[in-house]
C-alpha cells in the first residue's frame, strides 16, 4: 500500500523547491536587466490586499476606478499577483508603455498566458501571435481592411510595407461605415416614458452589438455584416454573441485562474474529472468557430 504521508512529504519537497529555484531564477533575472536598464524595483501590492480589492471591484462594478486607485496610491509601477506563481509587473508610466509598444517591441511577448486563455476561442492570430507570426497576422488584417480585397490579392511586397497606421487611418477616414449602425443602435432604444419624458436602458448590450455588427462590416464588408439589433432571437448573429460573450467571461474568470500558478492542480483535476465532454465553455467555443468558418466560406467562395 502507498504510504501517503511519505508521498504528502514528497510532493510538499518538490513545491518548496521547484519556488525556490523559480524565485532565484527570476531574482538573478530581474538584477541583470535592472543593471542594463538602470532600472529600480518596482513597489509592490500584497497578493491578499490584492485578491481583496479584486473580489470587491468586481462585485461593486467598479474595477476601472479600482484600477486608477492603484496606480495613484500604490505606484505608477508596481507588482503583485493573486494566484499566479510568479508576481505581474504593472504600469502606467509613459516611458515604459513607449518601450513595450515602439522602442523596444521585440523584446516583449504576450506570453504563454495569454495564448492558453485566448488561444481556444480566437485561435493562432494578431491576439495570440508573437514574432513573426504576429507581425503575418497584423498585416494580412490591415492589407485586407485597407484595400477591400481578399489577402491573396494583395502582393507580398506590399504586406510587409503595411504598418499600424493605415488601419487607423481607415477607422477615421471612413466614418459612414459606422453611422449606419449607430443608427441602427438609436433604432433599438425604448420608447421615451410619457410621464417622466426619459428613456431608461442599459446600453452596454447595446454597445456590444453595434461594435459586433461594424467589426463583422469592417472585416467582412457590408454584404455578410451581422446586424444583431434587429435580428431575433435564435439568429445567427444571436448566437454568435451570446457564445462569444460567455467565452470571454470565462477564459478572463474561472478559465484563467485554473490554468496557472497555485490552483493550475485544480484546473488538470478538472479535466481529468470531466474527461472527453465538453462543458458549457468549449459548447461555446465550437458555437463561435462554426458560425465564423461558415461566414468565412461563403466570403470566399463570392471572390472566386
Amino acid at each position: 500500500m502507498l504510504d501517503l504521508s511519505r508521498i504528502t512529504i514528497v510532493l510538499i519537497g518538490i513545491i518548496v523547491l521547484v519556488t525556490t529555484l523559480n524565485r532565484l531564477q527570476r531574482w538573478r533575472r530581474n538584477r541583470a536587466f535592472s543593471a542594463a536598464h538602470g532600472c529600480q524595483p518596482p513597489a509592490r501590492l500584497s497578493r491578499f490586499r490584492n485578491l481583496i480589492q479584486q473580489i470587491k471591484a468586481i462585485k461593486s462594478h467598479t474595477w476601472l476606478d479600482m484600477w486608477c486607485r492603484r496606480y495613484s496610491t500604490v505606484a505608477a509601477t508596481f507588482e503583485s499577483a493573486t494566484v499566479s506563481i510568479d508576481p505581474i509587473i504593472f504600469t502606467n508610466e509613459r516611458e515604459n508603455i513607449k518601450a513595450m509598444l515602439s522602442t523596444d517591441f521585440k523584446s516583449f511577448d504576450l506570453g504563454d498566458r495569454r495564448r492558453r486563455c485566448v488561444g481556444p476561442l480566437l485561435g493562432p492570430g494578431i491576439f495570440s501571435n508573437d514574432g513573426p507570426a504576429w507581425r503575418h497576422s497584423r498585416v494580412s488584417g490591415e492589407a485586407l481592411t485597407e484595400t477591400g480585397k481578399r489577402p491573396g490579392s494583395v502582393k507580398a511586397d506590399g504586406l510587409q510595407a503595411m504598418l499600424r497606421p493605415h488601419f487607423t487611418k481607415m477607422q477615421i477616414s471612413d466614418l459612414s461605415t459606422f453611422e449606419s449602425h449607430l443608427q441602427h443602435l438609436l433604432t433599438a432604444l425604448p420608447p421615451v416614458d410619457q410621464y417622466s419624458g426619459l428613456v431608461e436602458v442599459d446600453l452596454q448590450p447595446l454597445f456590444f452589438r453595434m461594435t459586433l455588427d461594424s467589426a463583422s462590416e469592417v472585416l467582412l464588408g457590408p454584404d455578410m455584416s451581422f446586424n444583431s439589433q434587429s435580428d431575433p432571437p435564435g439568429s445567427t448573429s444571436q448566437r454568435f454573441l451570446e457564445a462569444f460573450d460567455y467565452a470571454q467571461i470565462k477564459i478572463t474568470g474561472v478559465r484563467s485562474v485554473l490554468d496557472r500558478g497555485w490552483t493550475k492542480p485544480f484546473g488538470l483535476m478538472y479535466k481529468l474529472l470531466k474527461g472527453s465532454k465538453k462543458d458549457k465553455t468549449e459548447e461555446a467555443y465550437d458555437t463561435v468557430h462554426s458560425i465564423m468558418d461558415d461566414m468565412i466560406a461563403e466570403f470566399l467562395r463570392a471572390y472566386h
